[in-house]
C-alpha cells in the first residue's frame, strides 16, 4: 500500500470517526429534548385545574362574579363560598346561611350542596375531600373573595371566614383572630356567631359569665337552641321560673327539646303545679313532631297509664316507631362509616390516624347498636326520666323490651309468642346488661314458646344473664343443668363465652 493511500485512508477514518460521534450526540439530545418536551406537555396537561367558576357557561354565574368584579359584598360572599365548595351551579348562597338549624348546640362550619340534592345542605366535605381542597386553589380564591366581603363590614363574611381560621381551612389556623372576627359578626347580631362565641366561652376556664352573655344575645334574637340551653341551665341551677321562661320560649319556636324539658317539669312539679296529663300532652306534641325520647316515653306513659288511659295497643305503635327508628340509624351509622372509612384508605396522611378506629367499628356491629341505644339512654338521665322504667332497672331502657312484654302478655294486642320472642331477641343482642330480655329468651327457649325448644340456647341465655347477676336466670340454668348431660353443658358454656366474647355477634 502507498504512504498515500495510507493517508488517505487514515483520513476516511478520523472523519468516519467525527461523524459517528457527531450522529450519536445528535441523536442523543434530539432524543433527550423529545423526551423532555413529551414530559413537560404532560406535566401540564394533568396538572392544569379547571377553574369552574370563571369557565362556567351558567349566566347566574358569570352574573354573580361581573357583580363581585364590581364590589358588590354579597356577590363576593357567595363567590367566595362557590369557591370554597368548587361548585358553579349555585341557588342563592345567601339563603344558605338561614338554612342553618340548630337542633343541638354545634359550632358553625361552611358546608357544601350534597350532590345527589342541590336544594339540601349537608353536612362539612368528608376528610379526603378537606385534605384536597386545603392544598387547592379553589380554597385561596375562596379565601380571597370572603376576606373582601369581611374587610367590608359583612356579618356573614366575617363568620365564614373567622370559621376559617378556627379550623385551619385554607389559612393558618389562628384561634384568636378567629374570635375577634366571630366578635365583629356577633355585634351585628349574627346568632350563628353568638352561639358559636357562647360556646368558646363555655370550653374555657372561668369563661362562663362570657358563654352565658352570648347565649343571652342569641336568645333575645329568637334562636331556639339558645334558648333551650339558658332553660337547661336555669333548671340544673333549679332556678325553675327562669327555666320555665325560656324552656317556654323555645317551645314556641317548634323546639322539641324544650317542650320535652316542660313536659318533666310538669311531670316532677318543679317550678309549676303537677299535672301528668299536661306532661302527657307536651310529650305527646313532641313525639308527633318526631322526636325519638318524646316517642319512647309516650310509650311508656300509655304502657302505665300516666297521662293517658292504659293502651298497650298504643304503646306498643310507639314503641315500634322508636325501634324501627334505631335500626334505621344504626344501618345508615354502618353504611356512613364504610364511607368514610373508604374515604380515608384513599388518603395516606389520615389513614394511620383513623384506620384502626373506623376498622374496628364498622366490624363489630355491637358498637353501631349500643351507641344509639345510649344516646336514647342519654338523653332519659338528660331529662330527669332514666328511673321512669317498670322492669330491670340494670338494662338501657329499651323499646324492644316493651314491645317483647307487650306480645308476651297479649294485653291490648293480639298475643304473639313469635313476635314477643323476636324483640325479647333484639333487646338481649342490643344490651349486654338486659338480664330481663335474656331470661325471658331462655324461658322461651326451654318452653318452646314462639321458638324451637332448645335446651342449650336456653342455657346459654341463662348462663349469660347470670354472669351479669340475675338470680332468676341462675336458677334456670341450675335447672336446665339437671336434665341436660355434662358433654351438653360443657358445650353450652362454650357458647355463651364465645357470644359474649364477640360483643354477641356470634350467639345463635
Amino acid at each position: 500500500m502507498s504512504k498515500n493511500m495510507y493517508k488517505f485512508n487514515k483520513k476516511l477514518l478520523i472523519f468516519a470517526c467525527i461523524f459517528a460521534s457527531l450522529s450519536f450526540v445528535l441523536f442523543f439530545n434530539l432524543n433527550m429534548f423529545q423526551e423532555k418536551t413529551l414530559l413537560e406537555s404532560n406535566k401540564e396537561t394533568t396538572n392544569i385545574p379547571v377553574d369552574k367558576i370563571k369557565e362556567s357557561k351558567n349566566k347566574e354565574v358569570k352574573n354573580i362574579l361581573e357583580k363581585a368584579n364590581q364590589g358588590d359584598v354579597i356577590a363576593e360572599l357567595t363567590i367566595g363560598l362557590m369557591y370554597f365548595c368548587n361548585d358553579d351551579n349555585p341557588k342563592d348562597y345567601h339563603e344558605y346561611f338561614t338554612q342553618q338549624v340548630f337542633e343541638t348546640a354545634r359550632r358553625w362550619e361552611p358546608k357544601c350542596r350534597d350532590e345527589n340534592n342541590s336544594d339540601n345542605v349537608t353536612n362539612i366535605l368528608r376528610i379526603s375531600d378537606l385534605n384536597n381542597l386545603r392544598n387547592s386553589k379553589y380554597i385561596e380564591e375562596s379565601v380571597k373573595w370572603i376576606s373582601i366581603a369581611s374587610e367590608k363590614g359583612n356579618d356573614y363574611a366575617e363568620l365564614t371566614l373567622a370559621s376559617l381560621y378556627w379550623n385551619g381551612y385554607g389559612v393558618t389556623k389562628n384561634d384568636e383572630l378567629a374570635i375577634s372576627l366571630y366578635k365583629k359578626s356577633a355585634e351585628q347580631g349574627n346568632v350563628i356567631s353568638q352561639l358559636i362565641l357562647a360556646e368558646i366561652y363555655g370550653t374555657k376556664p372561668n369563661g362562663e359569665e362570657e358563654s352565658i352573655k352570648f347565649y343571652n344575645l342569641c336568645a333575645e334574637n329568637g334562636n331556639s337552641t339558645c334558648q333551650d340551653w339558658l332553660g337547661d341551665l336555669f333548671y340544673r341551677k333549679e332556678k325553675y321560673s327562669d327555666a320555665f321562661k325560656w324552656y317556654s320560649l323555645a317551645a314556641n319556636n317548634g323546639s322539641t327539646s324544650s317542650q320535652n324539658h316542660l313536659a318533666v317539669m310538669y311531670f316532677k312539679g318543679h317550678g309549676v303545679i303537677k299535672n301528668v296529663q299536661e306532661s302527657a300532652k307536651l310529650f305527646k306534641k313532641s313525639a308527633d313532631s318526631g322526636d325519638l325520647d318524646a316517642e319512647y316515653i309516650v310509650g311508656l306513659m300509655y304502657f302505665r297509664g300516666d297521662g293517658f288511659q292504659k293502651n298497650h295497643q298504643e304503646a306498643s305503635k310507639y314503641f315500634t316507631k322508636v325501634a324501627e327508628e334505631l335500626e334505621k340509624q344504626e344501618s345508615d351509622k354502618l353504611f356512613e362509616l364504610k364511607d368514610y372509612y373508604g374515604s380515608i384508605k384513599k388518603n395516606a396522611s389520615f389513614q394511620n390516624e383513623y384506620e384502626n378506629d373506623y376498622k374496628q367499628k364498622i366490624e363489630n356491629v355491637k358498637t353501631v347498636a349500643l351507641f344509639y341505644r345510649s344516646l336514647l339512654y342519654r338523653s332519659m338521665i338528660g331529662l330527669g326520666m332514666d328511673d321512669y322504667i317498670l322492669y330491670s332497672t340494670q338494662a338501657r331502657i329499651t323499646p324492644e323490651f316493651y314491645l317483647g312484654v307487650i306480645y308476651l302478655s297479649g294485653e291490648g294486642v293480639l298475643q304473639n309468642y313469635e313476635q314477643s320472642a323476636k324483640w325479647f331477641r333484639i333487646a338481649a343482642f342490643s344490651d349486654d346488661n338486659d338480664t330481663t330480655s335474656q331470661y325471658n329468651l331462655a324461658l322461651m327457649y326451654v318452653k318452646g314458646m314462639g321458638l324451637p325448644k332448645n335446651l342449650l340456647l336456653a342455657h346459654m341465655w341463662s348462663n349469660i344473664a347470670s354472669s351479669s347477676g340475675d338470680v332468676q336466670a341462675s336458677e334456670l340454668r341450675d335447672n336446665i343443668e339437671n336434665i341436660i348431660s355434662p358433654e351438653q353443658i360443657s358445650q353450652a358454656q362454650n357458647m355463651a363465652a364465645k357470644c359474649k366474647s364477640s360483643s354477641f355477634l356470634e350467639c345463635e
